[in-house]
C-alpha cells in the first residue's frame, strides 16, 4: 500500500477549498474534551453479564451509568467514527491538494489520532465492565495484526511526519 503523499496531480485543489472541506468534517470544538474513538462497539445493558444494567440481577460494582451509557461518550464515539470515515474519503484526493491543503489535512489527521489515543486510555482506565471488554477487544485486534497499540500509533505518527516533510520540501 503506498502513501497518499506520493500521489501527484496536475491541478491541485486550493487550500481554501480543502480547508473548508476538512473543517466541515472536523470542526474545532474549543473547550471540548476529546473522548471518542472508532472501532468502539456501543454497549447496551443487554451486552453485560446477566443482561442487566449493573451486570447482574443483584447489581455489581459497575452499577448503572456505565461508560457507554453516557450520552457524551456515545455522541463523541459516533462523531469520531464519522470524522474518520470522512477524512479517509477526503484522503483519497490527497494528491490533488495544494501544499497548504495537505498540511491542514495532516494536522486534522494527527488531531484525530490523538483523540483516539485518549479514548483508548479512558477505556483502559475505566472500571466499567463494557469499557474493559472493549479495551481487551482492541488489544486483541492489534495483536492479531502483529503489533501493539503503541506501535501502531507510533507508526502512524512516523508516517504523518514523513508526509509532512515531503510537503514542506515541495
Amino acid at each position: 500500500m503506498h502513501s497518499p503523499a506520493f500521489v501527484h496531480s496536475a491541478s491541485p485543489l486550493s487550500s481554501s477549498s480543502i480547508t473548508h472541506q476538512i473543517l466541515a468534517v472536523c470542526p474545532s470544538r474549543p473547550g471540548s474534551t476529546p473522548i471518542a474513538s472508532s472501532n468502539i462497539r456501543m454497549s447496551t445493558p443487554g451486552d453485560r453479564p446477566g443482561g442487566f444494567p449493573g451486570g447482574s440481577p443483584g447489581g455489581s460494582p459497575i452499577g448503572p451509568g456505565g461508560f457507554f451509557e453516557s450520552e457524551v461518550v456515545r455522541n463523541e464515539a459516533m462523531m469520531i467514527a464519522k470524522e474518520q470515515t470522512m477524512m479517509m474519503e477526503l484522503g483519497k484526493r490527497y494528491g490533488k491538494f495544494d501544499r497548504e491543503g495537505k498540511l491542514v489535512y495532516l494536522d486534522k489527521m494527527e488531531e484525530l489520532m490523538d483523540r483516539v489515543k485518549i479514548f483508548h486510555k479512558r477505556l483502559e482506565l475505566s472500571d466499567d465492565f463494557a469499557a474493559k471488554m472493549n479495551y481487551r477487544e482492541l488489544q486483541n485486534k492489534f495483536s492479531a495484526m502483529g503489533t501493539s497499540e503503541s506501535e501502531a500509533f507510533e507508526q502512524m505518527k512516523r508516517m504523518y511526519t514523513q508526509m509532512r516533510q515531503e510537503v514542506l520540501r515541495e
